[in-house]
């Protein structure tokens, strides 16, 4: 009498499904690398047509110029950092670093950049220039501040104005700059 109840198959079927398992993970993992690598040239891309949008006027027509404009007038002076910044972030997506760590280091870039236009709103910071505004008037001449190369933009503002408002002008160029050396502390 055979008791096995088909043991000998069930171990057959599940080696099987092991060499299935093993052959989609690293079916997965070079699919995955095929899509970083699609995502970081295409980064490349729009990081290289931001940067001539910036350095090279009128060289990428109306979206060369809606986002020189954009990009200045949410970050000011510091917006002249993003296209190498995103370039730079492009190449590591392509190479395949760890996506995670390339990630946050991003993060505390954008962090340092938004600190860096803090504290370029607060050196420009006149207080007979915000006297009887309401918050929309504030964001509208922190963009065009931002725009005019006068100021860190909309998040430089955003940012500077409730320290100016309780620390004053040199207690918050005080504290921006104690964040962005954090900033940098975390970024290497």
């Amino acid at each position: 009498m055979d008791y096995s109840f088909g043991g000998g198959e069930m171990a057959a079927k599940g080696e099987q499904k092991k060499k299935y398992k093993v052959k989609a993970k690293k079916k997965n993992r070079k699919s995955s690398g095929h899509n970083n690598e699609i995502v970081g040239i295409m980064i490349l891309a729009l990081g290289i047509m931001i940067l001539l949008s910036f350095y090279v006027k009128g060289s990428m027509g109306l979206f060369g110029t809606l986002v020189r404009n954009l990009f200045l007038g949410l970050f000011g002076i510091p917006a002249f950092i993003l296209p190498p910044v995103i370039i730079i972030y492009a190449f590591f997506v392509i190479l395949n670093k760890d996506i995670e760590q390339l990630n946050k280091r991003a993060i505390y870039t954008f962090i340092f950049i938004v600190l860096a236009s803090s504290l370029i709103q607060t050196g420009v910071f006149e207080r007979e220039n915000y006297v009887n505004m309401n918050v929309f008037q504030y964001i509208s001449k922190f963009y065009v501040d931002g725009k005019m190369l006068h100021g860190g933009g909309v998040f430089g503002g955003i940012v500077s104005m409730p320290f100016i408002l309780v620390f004053q002008p040199l207690g918050t160029i005080i504290i921006l700059t104690a964040l962005s050396l954090v900033s940098i502390i975390l970024l290497t």
